[in-house]
């Protein structure tokens, strides 16, 4: 018969992690509660043009028959873009298939947004167990789902691909300790695996791990006494971006085909905390930041008083993070090389959002009674200061189509990328004929053209790019973009024709998908050892 004494704990640790869990979903309820409120609607903030259109351009790619689609048919005015190509496909993935299911577009923003908020508490959830007992875990957790900068990203911005790496991050976190204090295969390939969301969720969330918590982690391993660690770390790294290839081996690639740089233009840098009054926004950030650096202080005492190293490791990461909110960080996106994205210092406040609830946790636990109020009160303007100073706007999708104009992927064979193109038919003879449409998906284009003169051209509104190929009447015809307005053309005889434009993957895109495949393979094939390594592990500790 089991003693009570040994159910009571398991009792006591199974009501915390039920109470625990019960937090979660409450903050994520309370998170996505606005967004549930007005089902017709979504917030119109910065980004939300280009998150739709991602998340719209995948679900046509998958009922094309695309696993990975790379175009976007309905973006620019219908011009097309190749942003798919250039831009992290994760977050659009995730929208672009559950609306693949439901067949609204809001109705699967909804419904991943509140999956977004569960996950990332949940993983933050794992993250602070290695600091606090499950209930305080719970605690911290619920505030890392209310977390401003997250209000900020999601119902200000709308930067949709940023705020989905609330789920990834803590676990980054997470593996990253892990193997700072030993090398494991499985914590090597949970770093690697959480790396790769990160990477394949948004490139500047990754740079900004890398500068921002990466090299206080490596430092922390001692590198020097434990060379092991670095290596495993270097590998779990490398590792991640094989995962991530379908993504990152076309991106290197083919970057310079597209206005990428406009991005790098130092007029488009929100300026430095407290660097400017009198903007809204700004204003809303700098509050979020404060609140969030506060939060930091019970934890301060830690660096010179806990033995914990991982803790201590978390504070440090955490001050320094806080700190590149500010000027200093101008060295980093100014003259690394690949760093021009982080001229957006504002953004460190996603990293800040996985360290704050720490400080609270620490306080709870220490001064239940000081920390619940302390907590109450952060969970209440965690809610009220995104909101209170800038209510988001609301856009009816079915009112009003998304027409996104993104500079940054637009190709460089269109001239001029300041003014917006005017919109055209669709297909026209440039020259003595006609042309009409006889089918237009994502990916693909069937024309029928009649052409009564010699010398004549089918124009096709849609942006020449790599990929784009042509055959006429069956056989393969080279295309080419029209000058200044970057336009397919297609060279035609007299008579009747049946032309077919297809987009298909490029040879450094077979590649890339092969480099992931394999790169899966072997992570699929690791993991099992892991599992087969921890099992024989336990069986022999209970042997013992």
């Amino acid at each position: 018969m089991t003693d009570a004494k040994e159910v009571a704990p398991l009792r006591r640790r199974l009501l915390e992690h039920l109470g625990a869990f019960a937090m979660i979903a409450l903050a994520a309820s309370l998170f996505s509660a606005p967004i549930h409120a007005v089902p017709d609607r979504m917030p119109a903030g910065h980004d939300y043009a280009l998150a739709i259109s991602l998340a719209e351009g995948f679900a046509e790619g998958i009922e094309d028959g695309h696993v990975y689609p790379r175009w976007l048919s309905r973006a620019n005015a219908g011009f097309g873009l190749p942003a798919l190509v250039g831009y992290p496909p994760l977050s659009g993935a995730m929208v672009g298939v559950t609306r693949h299911l439901t067949g609204d577009t809001m109705a699967a923003f909804r419904i991943v947004i509140a999956m977004v908020s569960l996950l990332g508490g949940l993983a933050f959830f794992l993250f602070a167990r290695r600091f606090a007992r499950p209930l305080l875990a719970g605690v911290g957790a619920a505030l890392y789902v209310l977390a401003p900068y997250h209000f900020v990203v999601l119902y200000q911005r709308f930067a949709f691909a940023e705020f989905s790496c609330a789920i990834w991050v803590p676990l980054v976190l997470h593996f990253g300790l892990s193997l700072r204090a030993r090398p494991s295969l499985g914590a090597a390939l949970g770093l690697a695996a959480s790396f790769a969301a990160v990477v394949l969720s948004h490139v500047v969330v990754a740079q900004m791990l890398v500068v921002g918590i990466g090299v206080i982690v490596l430092v922390a391993s001692k590198p020097w006494r434990h060379p092991s660690r670095a290596l495993v770390m270097g590998a779990a790294l490398a590792g991640s971006l094989a995962l991530a290839g379908a993504y990152v081996v076309p991106l290197l690639v083919s970057r310079d085909l597209t206005h990428w740089d406009v991005q790098y233009s130092a007029s488009r840098g929100v300026p430095y905390m407290f660097a400017v009054r009198g903007d809204v926004f700004t204003t809303i950030v700098e509050l979020a930041f404060l609140l969030q650096a506060a939060s930091l202080a019970p934890l301060l005492p830690m660096l010179w008083r806990s033995k914990n190293r991982a803790l201590v490791t978390a504070v440090i990461a955490a001050l320094v993070v806080t700190a590149l909110h500010t000027g200093l960080s101008y060295p980093i996106w100014r003259w690394l090389p690949g760093m021009q994205y982080l001229l957006y210092p504002y953004r460190f406040g996603l990293l800040a959002s996985a360290f704050f609830p720490l400080g609270v946790v620490y306080l709870v636990g220490r001064r239940p009674v000081l920390g619940g109020l302390a907590a109450f009160a952060c969970a209440a303007a965690l809610i009220a200061i995104p909101t209170i100073f800038d209510e988001p706007r609301w856009v009816n999708l079915h009112e009003h189509p998304v027409v996104v104009w993104n500079q940054e992927h637009i190709p460089r064979t269109v001239g001029s990328i300041a003014e917006r193109m005017p919109m055209a038919e669709r297909v026209m003879v440039a020259g003595e004929g006609t042309a009409r449409v006889i089918e237009w998906r994502s990916h693909s284009r069937q024309i029928a053209a009649h052409v009564t003169g010699p010398g004549a051209q089918l124009r096709v509104a849609t942006w020449f790019y790599p990929g784009w190929v042509a055959e006429v009447d069956g056989v393969p015809q080279s295309i080419g973009p029209e000058a200044i307005s970057g336009l397919i053309l297609v060279d035609l005889d007299h008579g009747d024709h049946d032309v077919a434009l297809r987009f298909v993957d490029t040879p450094e895109r077979v590649v890339g998908k092969w480099v992931s495949l394999i790169a899966w393979l072997v992570f699929g094939g690791l993991l099992g050892i892991a599992f087969v390594e921890r099992w024989r592990r336990r069986r022999a500790a209970a042997a013992a």
